[in-house]
């Protein structure tokens, strides 16, 4: 993951009868708050010209100091905007990597006569930040300042009118790939606040999904849920527009909606159906698809939005157990004439009988289902390329995992931009007989090592199984995907027959998110499965620092990060650490289980 900095920077801009405008980083600078007499020793200390970020002490006590808010709760604006930091950086206290000094000012924090100095935060070709320009008739002018080596990022924008604690922030818009200049027009209220940041590849406004075959059953067996959760108060819309079915929904800030979906959406065929389910949200928000199929077979996914799509696939999969059931894929047309290509893998044993590449065409909203047609049959390593980004499944209508019981697996894929060359895990709570892994190569003589052990040269579209005990580290001298799979029920034989087969598509490392909110089912036993970088200062489950939750903290090879396992209760959950973390969300019951990624960041 990029060590990248990402700096919030504010806008501050007061209209009044004489249409004075402060900006932060730009623009007219007209001071039109009140200069405090006396500043207090801790606070959130804003720069007014955006050479420093927020800090929580005051970091140039001999400049004014304006404050904003009641004051019960002010935050506080220094007026940096004509002190020449080059000439006053000698001595300073550096800020990156170490804790803000505690306010006062001693020889060992670099301060004196009241307070710490502190250098200028001068952002460098790593960093993203943003800068503004101004505000015309409503409309902000923003620049977008990516790293060096993002050429094709994607951003969100927040927005706030209020910087007193706690700080409701609102998502504004998503930028485009690449795109660095935004105009939002909400710059209207007396004053307002921007933030940036990546955005994540598990959120968005729009998605499109759809529900592969769980057991080989006919629909009426079916019960099919969208989970939608949102760290923002969202409403929306779901959609099946080829079987007429519309459904508002709306989620509170971090709550969670279930949408019902109707069981005639289920694919219970292969070929071309019309069963897309199109997903639209008025703010970011993450969707979970959970299926069940009668009282056991049931799996969930990660659903990721539109912009995240790709046009280039190699599907991670398994093949069916012996009593008929199969391999299979499904894919969704996000846009009307999407030529696909499609290179079944050598042993995929179509039920179409295709063995070459093969073109299919769909419409917006239209579904292409396979299945292998016997139960040795396994769709791995199929290609799936398109002239349109697309949504894909796979896995199996029900698979055995190593033992008995089995269950269906379905997972949908990430475009092969976005794998890599590591992939980290922390077994299954409390499987003691190891877990079963699948290693997956993009490209020939792909060298895999488990755990730092030359374990198998691959060819493009060529897997290897394996069971781990314990933590897990796969690297590949090429881009590789990783699944992880729950053995079934029978394998280690769990108190209780707690658990069955379940599937969860690993994330690389440099995929991994620095929040999550996610989602988990009402069973029997719920859990998250952390990874987490030795030196993230902070990690928090439900605002509880995960030092609290537990004592046992694996290193996971010579990675640089460690996996913790946490029981959670069912419901909403939110995840963060500061440094970008994995997160694998499962659960198991009494011949049943279920399991997915808490989400990834897409290659920019």
């Amino acid at each position: 993951m990029k060590t990248t900095r990402v700096f919030l920077l504010t806008m501050l801009f007061h209209i009044s009868a004489h249409a004075q405008v402060l900006v932060a980083g730009g623009g007219n600078q007209t001071e039109t708050l009140t200069e405090l007499s006396a500043v207090p020793s801790s606070g959130t200390f804003w720069s007014a010209s955006r050479k420093l970020p927020p800090w929580p002490v005051d970091p140039l006590p001999q400049l004014p100091i304006y404050g904003y808010g009641p004051a019960s709760n002010q935050v506080y604006i220094f007026d940096d905007r004509n002190w020449d930091y080059s000439a006053n950086n000698s001595g300073m206290f550096p800020m990156d990597g170490s804790d803000p000094p505690s306010p006062g000012g001693t020889n060992s924090d670099g301060g004196g006569n009241g307070g710490p100095i502190l250098p200028a935060q001068d952002f460098t070709t790593n960093d993203l930040w943003l800068e503004i320009d101004g505000v015309t008739n409503g409309t902000a002018l923003l620049v977008i300042h990516p790293p060096w080596d993002v050429t094709n990022g994607v951003y969100d924008l927040y927005y706030t009118t209020n910087l007193s604690p706690p700080i409701s922030w609102q998502w504004i818009m998503r930028s485009a790939p690449g795109q660095t200049n935004l105009a939002p027009t909400n710059a209207t209220g007396t004053q307002g606040f921007y933030r940036i940041g990546f955005a994540d590849s598990s959120s968005g406004t729009d998605f499109w999904v759809t529900f592969p075959n769980a057991g080989g059953l006919p629909p009426y067996y079916a019960s099919l849920s969208l989970y939608i959760c949102s760290p923002l108060e969202a409403s929306g819309t779901v959609s099946i527009p080829g079987l007429q079915f519309t459904q508002a929904f709306s989620v509170t800030s971090g709550g969670v909606t279930n949408i019902s979906i109707i069981n005639t959406a289920f694919l219970y065929q292969a070929g071309i159906a019309s069963n897309g389910i199109h997903f639209t949200a008025t703010q970011p928000v993450s969707v979970y698809g959970g299926c069940l199929a009668d009282d056991y077979d049931r799996y969930a996914f990660t659903a990721y939005p539109t912009a995240a799509l790709g046009t280039n696939y190699c599907l991670m999969a398994h093949p069916g157990d012996s009593g008929g059931d199969s391999s299979q894929f499904a894919i969704v047309a996000t846009s009307n004439n999407t030529t696909i290509m499609i290179t079944p893998s050598t042993n995929a044993y179509l039920s179409n009988s295709e063995t070459n590449t093969y073109p299919v065409i769909l419409q917006q909203g239209e579904t292409y289902a396979a299945q292998s047609s016997s139960a040795s049959g396994d769709v791995t390593g199929t290609l799936i390329i398109s002239d349109a980004p697309i949504a894909v499944f796979a896995g199996a209508d029900a698979a055995v995992v190593s033992a008995l019981i089995d269950n269906p697996l379905g997972q949908e894929q990430l475009p092969v931009a976005d794998w890599g060359v590591q992939a980290l895990a922390l077994s299954f709570a409390g499987r003691t007989g190891g877990d079963a892994y699948r290693v997956l190569a993009l490209s020939n003589n792909t060298v895999v090592r488990t755990n730092g052990i030359v374990a198998q040269t691959l060819r493009a579209g060529q897997f290897y199984d394996t069971i781990v005990k314990g933590s897990v580290q796969f690297q590949g001298s090429n881009p590789i995907q990783v699944a992880h799979f729950a053995n079934g029920e029978g394998y280690d034989n769990p108190p209780g027959n707690q658990g069955s087969d379940t599937e969860i598509l690993l994330p690389a490392t440099g995929r991994y998110s620095p929040s999550y909110i996610v989602y988990s089912i009402p069973f029997a036993e719920n859990f998250v499965n952390l990874v987490v970088a030795t030196n993230a200062t902070l990690t928090t489950l439900d605002g509880t620092n995960i030092n609290l939750l537990t004592t046992n903290f694996p290193s996971i090879g010579s990675s640089g990060y460690f996996g913790v396992r946490i029981p959670v209760l069912p419901g909403p959950h939110t995840i963060s650490s500061s440094l970008p973390a994995q997160v694998e969300v499962y659960g198991f019951q009494y011949y049943s289980a279920y399991g997915y990624a808490g989400g990834a960041l897409s290659a920019p």
